[in-house]
């Protein structure tokens, strides 16, 4: 970790522990702890006052390849207590997803096994913008939606089958939309409509990247701008070292 307000470039902290390549890092909501994930399967909450390990996350058994913290709409206070951090979300290239409550060093992660007959696979997930849902991208053109809360499935999001495997997944502020990508195209589901109408559908095309892996999105806090980028070095599939901007409009 590096000093980039004051002193800048001095090396504050040299957090070691994984074993394998690190494939999560995520920052607390109060930016007092940090959170990551590796490749050797264990996510560990850093302290950053100290540079010392918090808490150990164990739990899965392969590699990790995304997680994030639960969305809230209150305010820190700046008091750098672990209390105030919501619900942290680990999802793992076997296709499982668990669900740590980081305040509670004894409780169990929920977990949220892939469906019946899914492969195994999954290189993202996001929350919705409520916190109440999440959504895992899966290597069969597929996108599974969760209610943490109800504990269940609530339904499979089916793209064209040439589109191959989703890639990233991005819930929209208005948590009625979520944006996937594939090898194809950028993708705008919207969860809004009835699902169980036929002949309806429920996706409109962003042409972007096309033929290349998407390896990040990104939407600003405003919710106004979203970044999409392709630059894996070939890691994720291939490649074109680009990076697109878009901006969303208020529905």
């Amino acid at each position: 970790m590096w000093s980039i307000r004051h002193d800048e470039g001095r090396l504050i902290h040299d957090l070691k522990r994984h074993r394998e390549p690190v494939s999560v890092l995520k920052i607390t909501p109060d930016e007092y702890g940090l959170i990551s994930g590796s490749w050797d399967k264990n996510a560990y909450y850093w302290d950053l006052n100290t540079g010392g390990i918090s808490r150990s996350f164990v739990g899965h058994i392969s590699q990790l390849s995304c997680g994030s913290f639960q969305p809230i709409n209150t305010n820190f206070a700046s008091t750098g207590a672990i209390s105030n951090i919501p619900l942290f979300m680990t999802t793992s290239i076997d296709g499982s997803t668990l669900v740590w409550d980081v305040r509670d060093k004894s409780a169990l992660p929920m977990k949220i096994t892939p469906p019946p007959r899914t492969p195994p696979w999954a290189l993202s997930s996001c929350w919705g913008a409520d916190g109440k849902k999440i959504y895992v991208g899966r290597r069969n053109s597929t996108i599974d939606e969760f209610d943490i809360v109800a504990g269940k499935l609530v339904q499979s999001l089916k793209l064209p089958s040439s589109s191959g495997p989703v890639s990233q997944v991005c819930g929209l502020p208005n948590n009625d939309s979520i944006l996937s990508s594939s090898f194809d195209n950028l993708r705008v589901w919207d969860l809004s409509m009835n699902v169980e109408k036929r002949g309806f559908i429920q996706f409109q095309v962003i042409p972007a990247h096309h033929g290349a892996t998407i390896s990040q999105m990104y939407i600003d806090e405003s919710g106004k701008y979203l970044a999409t980028a392709v630059g894996s070095r070939e890691w994720d599939g291939t490649g074109a070292n680009t990076i697109l901007f878009y901006e969303i409009s208020p529905q």
